[in-house]
């Protein structure tokens, strides 16, 4: 949704209620992970997130978010997929333990999987907040793909007490993206 925020694109938004058994089964009709989102484009039906923002990019003539330089989309795409395998992994398991967990009836937050991706998350924050030293956004001058990847991996960073406290580079763009219009149209209330 930042993306087809950003872009001003025109989408026929389906909302889901994943907690309703008959229409959990329709998103596996379509996404056999059983999972949203899921971009539906004429006949074309394309799954995860990042595959459909980069998708998205190629159907909006002139955008920025994805850039056509070789190498500047090839450092986009590493901090999508360092996102996807190393952040995102690891706060999506904190966000599952302490906020989601208890709507499947999975009882209370395991120690051990939250002492392992809380671990994990002192070894990768480290990393972003040194590539953000000395520049505004992941890559490039503006926000990009990698930003829009990497941001939503945080959205409940305060709420899953996830400190980014002694990461002040971190805290910084992280505003800067807050500041986005796309974002402050889509962040979760």
């Amino acid at each position: 949704m930042l993306v087809v925020k950003h872009l001003g694109l025109p989408v026929d938004l389906q909302l889901v209620e994943l907690t309703d058994a008959a229409a959990r089964a329709e998103v596996g009709k379509l996404n056999p992970n059983g999972k949203i989102p899921v971009l539906i484009d004429g006949d074309f039906v394309l799954t995860e997130s990042r595959a459909i923002a980069t998708y998205l990019c190629g159907t909006a003539p002139g955008q920025q978010l994805y850039p056509t330089n070789a190498r500047l989309r090839a450092d986009v795409d590493r901090w999508m997929y360092w996102d996807a395998a190393h952040l995102s992994t690891n706060t999506g398991l904190v966000s599952f333990e302490k906020l989601w967990k208890k709507y499947k009836g999975g009882g209370a937050p395991d120690a051990t999987i939250l002492a392992l991706a809380t671990s994990s998350l002192a070894h990768y924050f480290p990393v972003l907040d040194r590539a953000l030293s000395n520049r505004q956004w992941i890559v490039g001058d503006s926000p990009t793909l990698a930003d829009f990847s990497i941001a939503p991996s945080l959205m409940w960073a305060a709420k899953t007490e996830i400190s980014l406290a002694e990461y002040p580079n971190i805290q910084a763009w992280y505003a800067r993206v807050g500041e986005l219009p796309a974002w402050q149209q889509t962040e979760p209330r």
